[in-house]
């Protein structure tokens, strides 16, 4: 046995049985080159060391032996580190024993350990035990390639000094797979700390870093694309950025750099998915001589690359490289038997793979014990959390396996790829099964998929996966096959250009013929989504859509396949009557919508019209169902999955919590600007970004919307100005519908001074100054049947013109079709601002009574909703109205006080002391105090004269107690009066 005692920092020497202690496995491996630190994973082996176990297990080349030697040496310092590098000579208890007892006394010197030959392996744990229990400081042993350890004596004695360790001793095991220790009882006690290959993963802004410090021009979308097929692999970024720097010093004339250097089938024929290898790759470098935390400063940029020639060499680095099939050869491949290695390339082809189609392409009767012994072993293969659960390969492994059957079994590629596309398929995973069917040339199985599939399909792939999918279709399915043809114009209606989707839709039209399920719905809702990303929808489009939606009777069919063509056309239908300001009729068939592809099966398009429907609902008034529509699809934790993103986006942390969708923030930036709460609005409208990649059309209104509703905001606020501007910019960009600028923003006509006005109104120079005598006539209901129906809000803004012009009689002329309900779209809301109208109108006509009725009517509307917006809009007069018409006793008093203190903008809580008795005139006087008014003016607003006005004032002010209008505010306020 070796005498450890004398191993106290010097060279160790060999023991009595020979074994000689190797210096080299008692210390972290030297680092040649600089370290990039990675903070985050310091401190999360910070934290972890806390508890007694902790296993990093991940895959070769993960960063494991990087992030433990730079932790041990780079730590808190709370701990003393013994290391111990572990190889298979280890399972000799020899060898083993005295080594880890050679780590733990570079730490703790007196520890002396006996034989392993002389003594149970339970006293060489005991006296282990035993030696560290004193201590004051704790001591973490680093073991580190425990993956070698298979020897049941070594695992054994393991498991006991695991069990018995005191608090000073803590373990830090990593390794490629978990070893066969009993980590189980660790686990459930909280005592054992497990991280893996997505905790070392690298993150976007750490690969940005590590290839910056390279001096390789990458940027930003770059990093995110060589992250994505990477998957974060430490030695996957590593050998990226040897075979950049390669290339990008590279001679472009040397065709040895430029061709693929070993031929077969490209990893990116087999599968859409993959990226193009363009670029030859350089010879193979040694991978385990750095990491990418090994940041190499030299600057590379010899040949000043531009961007478009630096994506190119970023696509260009592909499992097919030679760099990293060396890697892969080498550290994964020539470990595994025959059986595995063929196993591994034939099911290479199908991503995700469960064991049903694992067996089907390889013959293996025992696929499902194969895969789980792969996923065990990290051997690039994860456990994919889906429906049903399967798994699928490491990005960049899977191009190298492909490109090897590629090489090995060419003839294999095409039957390989076709019985994935059927079992796919079958499983009901027709993305899926059309990526293989197109990999495999399978045209005729392609064209069925997108049929029976239809547009669930098209959402289910990114933009540019289903633009690559597309491409390789031979040009004749295009002309016959309707579901291909309507692929194009979903391509091209998500990119912006509606203009070139119109002949793929009429291909579609003309080869329909008597397909079954017959996909004029479909095409009716691609029809209509490109009119209005063209510009305002026509009435004839509108009625065409629904002329589609009525072939069966308007009774929704039992198929599937029907219910969600006709809830995609029920959407398309929603939203342009949203962007024609038809809300109520929008929200109407929003809803329909949802009930439609629910019933369809179709998850993610049901989460998009959800959040739409929540929109129409919060500018129609129903605010308090607009809330709990968004509250309830956010809080249900299966909904991100379900929709695809559409209705939340990543946040920008690794991570961090979802956000929500911009849709279901516009709903609630509308909620909270209606209930004047400007400082949400703001807050919302501010976060609101770019949309994911997959989602369906409509950036551009998104964007629309969020400009009319900060507009309205800065109405609210008083900041005219800023919102004209608002309109000025949005009217270059997007030029929405008059009709849509109308119903956001001249809600809030009638708080524009006089000589705002015209920048209120739709930006026509040419429209009528609404300081004349009539009002503007873009204000005017239209008499042309052929054109949409005349907005409600129109109405209620002419009749606050009139009001402020002092004609009551026609300000109820003009909100009269709103009250009786035969105005064609009126909202909730503008039923309250018409009522709020019409109180003001009859007080100034004397009808008191009915004024206080129509008041008590808005209020009741209003309250369940805390809508506090269409009052302030309505300005002095319903200020007026409150002030005076809601007695003390009444139970709106509290909703109208607070709508009172919004005029004033600085109220404060009363106190709870009571109050003094007031009557109802001297409280309506004391309300206008906070205002400054001049007596005067609150005597005309009031129908007073200035003395009675000076009377009720004096009364007030002997009540108070105070003898200046200021005290009297600050006392009313107090007291809760104001």
């Amino acid at each position: 046995m070796t005498a450890v005692a004398d191993a106290r920092g010097s060279t160790p020497r060999p023991g009595d049985d020979g074994c000689a202690l190797l210096a080299g496995k008692l210390a972290p491996p030297r680092l040649h080159v600089a370290v990039l630190p990675r903070t985050r994973i310091q401190r999360r082996i910070d934290r972890a060391v806390q508890r007694r176990a902790v296993s990093i297990i991940a895959p070769a080349g993960s960063g494991k032996t990087v992030a433990c030697a730079s932790w041990s040496t780079d730590g808190d310092g709370a701990h003393d580190v013994a290391w111990l590098t572990l190889d298979s000579e280890d399972n000799r208890p020899r060898r083993f024993w005295p080594h880890l007892a050679a780590a733990l006394g570079r730490v703790h010197p007196s520890l002396r350990v006996p034989a392993p030959d002389r003594a149970p392996t339970m006293d060489l744990v005991g006296e282990i035990v035993e030696a560290v229990s004193g201590r004051d400081r704790p001591i973490v042993l680093v073991m580190d390639d425990v993956h070698e350890l298979d020897r049941p004596e070594i695992l054994h004695g393991l498991d006991l000094l695991l069990r018995h360790a005191p608090p000073q001793l803590r373990l830090l095991l990593s390794g490629r797979r978990r070893p066969a220790l009993q980590l189980s009882r660790l686990r459930v006690s909280g005592d054992l700390v497990e991280m893996g290959a997505e905790d070392l993963a690298w993150t976007e802004s750490e690969a940005a870093e590590y290839f910056r410090a390279a001096g390789l021009p990458v940027d930003t979308k770059q990093v995110a694309e060589l992250v994505r097929r990477t998957g974060g692999w430490s030695t996957g970024l590593r050998l990226a950025c040897l075979w950049l720097k390669d290339r990008n010093g590279a001679d472009p004339r040397d065709p040895d750099r430029r061709d693929p250097d070993r031929g077969g089938v490209n990893p990116g024929d087999m599968d859409p998915e993959s990226a193009d290898p363009e670029s030859a790759d350089p010879e193979s470098a040694d991978p385990e001589s750095a990491d990418p935390e090994s940041a190499d400063p030299e600057t590379v940029n010899r040949r000043g690359l531009g961007r478009g020639e630096m994506e190119r060499l970023v696509r260009g680095f592909t499992g097919n490289s030679r760099i990293v099939g060396d890697y892969f050869r080498d550290e994964v491949i020539s470990r595994q038997d025959p059986e595995i290695r063929r196993f591994l390339l034939r099911t290479s082809i199908a991503s995700p793979l469960d064991a049903e189609l694992a067996g089907a392409l390889t013959g293996t009767a025992d696929a499902a014990r194969i895969l789980d012994r792969l996923s065990r072993e990290n051997c690039f293969l994860e456990t994919i959390d889906a429906d049903p659960p399967g798994y699928g390969f490491q990005p960049l492994f899977r191009e190298f396996l492909q490109a090897e059957l590629g090489r090995e079994s060419p003839e294999d590629v095409p039957h390989l790829l076709r019985e994935a596309a059927r079992r796919h398929r079958s499983n009901g995973r027709p993305l899926d099964a059309l990526r293989a069917a197109v990999a495999g040339a399978d045209w005729g199985h392609a064209a069925e998929i997108l049929a029976e599939d239809d547009v669930r399909v098209l959402l289910r792939a990114g933009d540019g996966e289903l633009s690559a999918i597309l491409a390789r279709l031979p040009p004749e399915l295009t002309s016959t096959t309707p579901m291909v043809a309507l692929a194009h114009a979903w391509i091209r209606l998500i990119t912006g250009d509606p203009d070139a989707a119109g002949p793929y839709l009429e291909a579609a039209e003309r080869s329909a013929g008597t397909v079954e399920p017959h996909p004029g719905r479909l095409i009716a809702a691609l029809n209509l989504l490109r009119v209005w990303m063209s510009g305002d929808c026509a009435p004839e489009d509108l009625s065409t859509a629904r002329q589609a939606l009525r072939r069966t009777g308007g009774v929704p069919s039992p198929s599937a396949a029907e219910r969600r063509a006709a809830g995609c056309l029920l959407l398309a239908l929603g939203l342009a009557h949203a962007w024609n300001a038809e809300f109520v009729s929008a929200g109407t068939a929003l809803r329909r919508a949802v009930r439609e592809l629910e019933a369809g099966d179709f998850p993610a398009l049901t989460g998009f019209a959800t959040a739409c429907a929540a929109l129409a609902d919060a500018i129609r008034g129903d605010l308090t169902g607009a809330e709990e529509t968004i509250g309830a699809v956010q809080s249900d934790p299966a909904r991100p999955e379900e929709t695809g993103g559409l209705l939340r986006t990543p946040a920008s942390a690794p991570d961090g919590p979802l956000r929500p969708h911009p849709i279901a923030d516009l709903a609630l930036a509308w909620v909270h600007l209606e209930r004047d709460e400007p400082a949400d609005v703001h807050r919302l409208l501010d976060r609101i970004e770019p949309w994911p990649r997959r989602r369906p059309p409509g950036e551009g209104p998104v964007s629309a919307f969020a400009t009319l509703i900060r507009a309205r905001a800065l109405v609210a606020e008083g900041e005219t100005a800023a919102a004209r501007s608002c309109l000025a910019e949005l009217h270059r960009r997007r030029r929405p519908p008059t009709r849509l600028i109308q119903a956001v923003t001249l809600l809030d006509v009638a708080w524009f001074p006089a000589a705002d006005l015209p920048g209120a109104l739709p930006l026509d120079p040419t429209a009528p100054n609404p300081t004349a005598p009539e009002p503007p006539a873009a204000l005017k209901p239209t008499t042309d049947e052929a054109g949409p129906s005349p907005l409600a809000s129109n109405a209620v803004a002419v009749g606050r013109l009139h009001l402020m012009r002092n004609d009551p009689a026609r300000a109820l002329a003009a909100v009269r079709d709103c009250l009786s309900g035969t105005a064609g779209e009126t909202r909730p809301l503008d039923s309250i601002a018409a009522l709020l109208v019409a109180s003001a109108a009859h007080r100034r006509l004397g009808a008191v009574s009915l004024s206080a009725e129509l008041l008590d009517q808005a209020l009741e509307l209003a309250e369940p909703h805390r809508a506090r917006r269409v009052f302030l809009d309505g300005g002095r007069s319903v200020r007026s109205l409150l002030t005076i018409l809601v007695p003390p006793n009444d139970p709106r008093l509290p909703f109208g006080t607070e709508i009172l203190r919004r005029f004033e903008r600085g109220a404060v809580n009363p106190q709870g002391e009571e109050a003094p008795s007031l009557t109802q005139c001297e409280l309506a006087v004391l309300r206008f105090l906070p205002s400054h008014m001049t007596n005067k003016e609150i005597a005309e607003d009031l129908f007073l004269s200035v003395n009675t006005v000076k009377t009720h004032l004096r009364s007030v002010y002997r009540k108070l107690g105070v003898t200046t209008r200021r005290e009297a505010i600050n006392q009313a306020a107090r007291r809760g009066f104001v």
